[in-house]
């Protein structure tokens, strides 16, 4: 993205968009042979793998994350064609305001065109259980780059989950609304960890009594200046240090989460972090 996203106009970023699912299609025809191979197993019942489902379906997941999520796979959309996330943008006071996934997807053009294409698939359909792959890894992480856009997509990965129910899968949203009514619809997998994100820093998301038999942690940022003004310790108050989710778990282990208890995941903005750091808390 040589121009910001947030400063092109409404025919540039439509542009940028349908640029993105071109480029993504090109990439699909070069897999036709391993699609192919996947349509035959799919016919025979034979489970697809990842690669063979991204061939297929050009559904890309995230292999190579970086930062806190080093060694997690991801399966992600993008903020960047999301309504509901291009509206919290422009509310100055979300957090979505200052969204990292803008920059990250401007810096990295093959992953803004894979969750952008990623986006508009997985919403435009309900995939089989045949269709959907056998994950070789103990946690995925869904939705890093944005969220949800549809009851649909919240569906495909409910039945991502049921389709692998030996490994862990972590999701976080902020469009709740879409969730509740897929569980409510098919239920909730027992391997899925979900999560609400919070709108606001320093504003924990309330959540309403109908929603809490699905919801098992609840994530917000937090800023130093808040803490320290509110006389909270950041040391005993913050849990997420926000430097590897593999070496804490916190959010990946189905055993932190007994008797239906919400757990209150906090972390301190990025920047905040550095500077309490510097000031001598462990965090």
């Amino acid at each position: 993205m040589k121009k910001k996203f947030r400063l092109m106009t409404a025919a540039e970023r439509k542009t940028f968009v349908d640029d993105a699912i071109l480029e993504a299609k090109k990439r699909m025809e070069k897999k036709a042979k391993t699609a192919k191979k996947a349509r035959k197993k799919i016919a025979e019942k034979i489970a697809v793998s990842v690669a063979e489902f991204e061939a297929l379906t050009g559904i890309m997941f995230s292999h190579n994350m970086s930062g806190k999520l080093d060694g997690i796979l991801s399966l992600s959309t993008s903020c960047l064609v999301n309504p509901a996330c291009l509206a919290r943008m422009e509310n100055k006071d979300s957090i979505c305001h200052e969204c990292f996934s803008v920059d990250t997807q401007g810096n990295y053009h093959s992953l803004a065109e894979n969750v952008i294409y990623n986006y508009f698939a997985l919403n435009e359909r309900e995939y089989t259980m045949e269709e959907l792959p056998y994950l070789a890894t103990d946690i995925l992480r869904i939705e890093s780059f944005g969220d949800v856009g549809s009851v649909t997509q919240c569906i495909n990965y409910i039945n991502l989950c049921r389709k692998n129910p030996n490994t862990t899968i972590t999701a976080w949203s902020k469009n709740v609304g879409f969730w509740i009514i897929a569980f409510n619809r098919i239920g909730k997998p027992d391997n899925l960890i979900f999560g609400v994100s919070s709108e606001y820093k320093n504003v924990v998301k309330d959540i309403p009594a109908a929603w809490k038999k699905y919801i098992d942690f609840v994530f917000t940022v937090y800023t130093l200046d808040y803490l320290l003004s509110n006389n909270i310790n950041p040391e005993s108050f913050i849990n997420c240090g926000g430097r590897s989710c593999r070496s804490c778990m916190r959010c990946y282990n189905k055993n932190n989460f007994v008797n239906g208890n919400i757990m209150y995941v906090n972390e301190l903005l990025k920047a905040d972090a550095k500077k309490a750091r510097k000031a001598g808390y462990n965090v």
